[in-house]
């Protein structure tokens, strides 16, 4: 923002103050009237310049008051990361009370609000205030000087460029103006009494170049010299005094260009501080629409961080429900861990108790063979001793009895031995239903280790499906548990043989 320029240094109010008044009469009521204008001009000139840096510190207020709201939105948007998802989480486990101190921080942000509109507010007041003063201090000037000032700020720099230092400010021109009227009037007054040569060339040359109220009556004192000159251009060369009094009126003249020269330079830069004021006004309603759309967007920002905090709430809900629902899931996987090491353990045990009675059944199968065997040489024994004895007792009786053996009823030995053989089939086809029995329950045997291998294999590879196929699993298992212990207990094994141990007669 461009600061106004201060229209009077601290030389030009001494000066002001310290213009000395040549000797006259006092002032008059145009002079009170500039004074006036310029005390106005510079108090208007001071709360310009406090405006101004009001002005630059709400605006600097307003930047940084933006660059918080970008800071605010950064964060929010890195906010959607996971670690920044879980540090919220965790400050909103731990820290409950940070909630209401940012409805206490949003609450001191909304008084900071709105203190910046009553001030804005009031510097509006001011401003306009200001307007109407420079505007009636122009009017005041235009009054004193006769001449229409388009901008003061202008007038006022091309007054000081032109004049200097020396001349101070245009309230000390004033008075040189009233002091060289009041000697005009005297001059009048001698030359109205003394003749003096004619100096009306002098004056229509200077008289073009004369405006408004730098004047000052040329024309009434032209009009007065001109009745003088007519009267006394015969006595121009007795009078001693015609020199000097010549040489005041080209001094006068002189002064009077240079008024004109200042008044231009004054209007000049009354048109510089009028377009200076334009441009303060333009940059005060593009300030103070800068300030309306921050406010818009410091709101949209209040709304957005309220809809910021409802997702982070929303987050911080459901990291909680994921976070008891993975406890819960571990819990469940822990317990299914330790039943299904438990069903291994048991698998196991029954293995073991299976292997254990399969040994004891082979042990009653050897034992079984072992009785077969014997029995199989007990009847190769009797079959050889009783088909001996039969031969013998044939050839016996044979020779002896040959005329009874005709008599004789053979049929109870052939009916004995006849018995005997079918028995021994009997015994040999029971051995091969038992080898048949074993090698099937040896194969079932097998089969029951490799589905055991296969069910441990699973159990180890697959612990995380067992939610699913807890159920079939466990049923499949018990099935096989009951089928084997089934196959394996003493009470089938009985009936097995029962069934196996058949007779002659049955057969």
């Amino acid at each position: 923002m461009q600061m106004m320029p201060t229209y009077f240094d601290g030389d030009n109010s001494i000066q002001t103050e310290n213009a000395t008044t040549p000797s006259g009469p006092k002032f008059t009521s145009n002079n009170m009237e500039m004074d006036i204008a310029s005390i106005k001009i510079i108090e208007l000139s001071k709360k310009i310049r406090e405006l101004n840096a009001a002005l630059t510190s709400e605006r600097n207020r307003c930047n940084r008051l933006y660059q918080v709201v970008k800071r605010l939105e950064s964060e929010s948007v890195s906010s959607s990361n996971k670690e920044v998802v879980c540090s919220l989480c965790k400050q909103h486990k731990l820290t409950t009370s940070e909630n209401v101190d940012n409805t206490s921080e949003r609450s001191e942000q909304d008084k900071k609000l709105k203190k910046m509109e009553s001030i804005v507010s009031e510097l509006r007041q001011k401003v306009q205030i200001l307007n109407h003063d420079l505007l009636l201090a122009k009017k005041v000037v235009e009054a004193e000087t006769g001449e229409t000032i388009p901008n003061i700020n202008t007038w006022l720099t091309n007054m000081r460029s032109k004049t200097g230092t020396i001349d101070g400010t245009w309230r000390g021109r004033q008075q040189q103006i009233t002091a060289l009227k009041s000697r005009i009037a005297k001059l009048q007054t001698q030359l109205v009494l003394k003749p003096h040569p004619p100096t009306e060339d002098v004056i229509y040359k200077d008289k073009e170049t004369f405006s408004g109220a730098t004047l000052f009556g040329a024309n009434y004192f032209q009009d007065n010299d001109n009745d003088v000159s007519c009267s006394s251009s015969q006595a121009y060369n007795t009078s001693p005094k015609l020199n000097h009094i010549v040489d005041r009126n080209t001094i006068k003249t002189s002064l009077i260009t240079q008024l004109q020269n200042d008044k231009k330079r004054l209007e000049e830069d009354i048109d510089s501080i009028k377009r200076t004021h334009q441009k303060t006004k333009l940059r005060i309603n593009n300030l103070l629409q800068e300030q309306k759309d921050l406010k818009q967007q410091v709101v949209f920002l209040i709304q957005k961080g309220k809809h910021d905090d409802e997702l982070i709430e929303s987050l911080v809900q459901r990291n909680d429900n994921l976070q008891n629902e993975f406890n819960r899931m571990n819990q469940m996987n822990i317990e299914k861990d330790k039943k299904s090491e438990l069903l291994n353990q048991e698998l196991i045990n029954i293995e073991q108790r299976k292997n254990a009675e399969i040994k004891k059944l082979e042990e009653i199968i050897n034992e079984k063979n072992q009785c077969i065997e014997n029995l199989n040489e007990r009847l190769d024994t009797v079959n050889q001793s009783q088909m001996n004895q039969l031969n013998n007792e044939l050839i016996e009786d044979c020779k002896i009895n040959e005329t009874e053996s005709l008599h004789y009823d053979e049929k109870p030995n052939l009916q004995h031995v006849k018995n005997l053989t079918i028995e021994r089939d009997g015994l040999i086809k029971l051995v091969e239903n038992m080898e048949y029995r074993i090698e099937e329950l040896l194969n079932e045997k097998m089969k029951l280790e490799m589905q055991n291998a296969e069910l441990t294999h699973k159990t180890v590879i697959k612990s995380y499906s067992m939610k699913k196929s807890l159920l079939p699993s466990e049923k499949f298992n018990q099935n096989k548990e009951q089928l084997l212990h089934y196959l394996t207990h003493q009470n089938y094994i009985n009936d097995i043989i029962s069934q196996c141990s058949l007779t002659a007669h049955s057969i």
